[in-house]
């Protein structure tokens, strides 16, 4: 059992060490029953800031771009999936966010990428809601629409932003 952990411990901060463990999970976008959803998570983080290179983890899997200059955001949509993309064009945020699954199911999966990419305990902001780092970004969760909450049985929305 020791052996068991230790390896995983082991895969785990190696993970830290390898960006290519985002790249991995981020290259899943199209998966279906939640990998998509982390994987959406991965690849705002993989994108590092670069709107670019961040979009075009979409936008190569066949999603819908849409630039809002005045606005400075870019949206992407796909119509078999159920979430959309937000990401600033300055590069500052990439939003996540499902009207479908709630934020115990969001946290699932920000806790797996966490875990691949060698993040730290999750802590929490001063609303209490779920707030993961993992080397070089920091993914908050709470609900989505106008009035945020942290929890939510019927939507979520991951903010990903940069340090």
């Amino acid at each position: 059992m020791r052996l068991i952990v230790l390896s995983f411990t082991l895969a785990a901060s190696s993970a830290a060490a390898d960006p290519a463990m985002l790249n991995a999970l981020a290259s899943m976008i199209n998966d279906g029953d939640g990998g998509g959803l982390s994987s959406a998570y991965a690849a705002c983080a993989a994108g590092g800031g670069d709107t670019e290179a961040t979009a075009a983890y979409w936008t190569d899997e066949g999603w819908q771009r849409q630039d809002e200059t005045e606005m400075g955001l870019i949206f992407l949509s796909s119509p078999s999936a159920h979430w959309t993309v937000t990401i600033a064009a300055d590069g500052s945020f990439c939003e996540v966010v499902s009207e479908q699954d709630g934020t115990g199911f969001a946290t699932a999966q920000i806790a797996s990428v966490n875990m691949m990419a060698g993040g730290g305990n999750p802590t929490t902001t001063s609303e209490g809601c779920a707030v993961f780092k993992i080397p070089g970004t920091t993914m908050t969760l709470s609900s989505s629409g106008q009035d945020p909450v942290c929890m939510s049985e019927t939507s979520s929305a991951v903010r990903v932003t940069f340090d």
